[in-house]
């Protein structure tokens, strides 16, 4: 009797180990999305194919664009190759380190570092309603 409860616990802690095993980040590759940060005072679109972001600060106007180097589906890097000329100045020579640590349906949590620099933070992305 007690390896038959044994061998159910184990096979329910593997299964329920499984399910919550990696986010759905490939859902994540392609879309439109918004980003608001009130601390920095920014809102920012964020469109992505699966090798280009592009972001609007919806608060400044200005426009930035980045390389996407996906180092599997829920990390990847952003180079940037088109931006105001402080931005350019900023991110030369430097990589955004991003990784998804959670999924939901309309948004995702990620945490970002800056190479060569002691940075982090963590935000929500959520994607736009009529891009699902």
């Amino acid at each position: 009797m007690n390896k038959i409860k044994n061998t159910l616990l184990i096979l329910i802690l593997f299964f329920s180990a499984n399910s919550y095993a990696q986010p759905e980040c490939s859902n994540f590759k392609v879309g439109k999305y918004f980003l608001s940060d009130p601390a920095l005072d920014y809102e920012m679109v964020i469109e992505r194919n699966d090798s280009i972001q592009i972001e609007r600060n919806m608060t400044t106007g200005t426009e930035s664009k980045y390389w996407i180097d996906w180092k599997n589906d829920c990390e990847y890097s952003l180079k940037i190759f088109m931006g105001t000329d402080d931005e350019l100045e900023f991110y030369k020579d430097k990589l955004l380190y991003v990784k998804i640590v959670n999924t939901e349906k309309n948004h995702y949590i990620f945490e970002a570092s800056i190479q060569g620099m002691d940075y982090k933070v963590k935000q929500v992305i959520y994607r736009f309603p009529n891009t699902l």
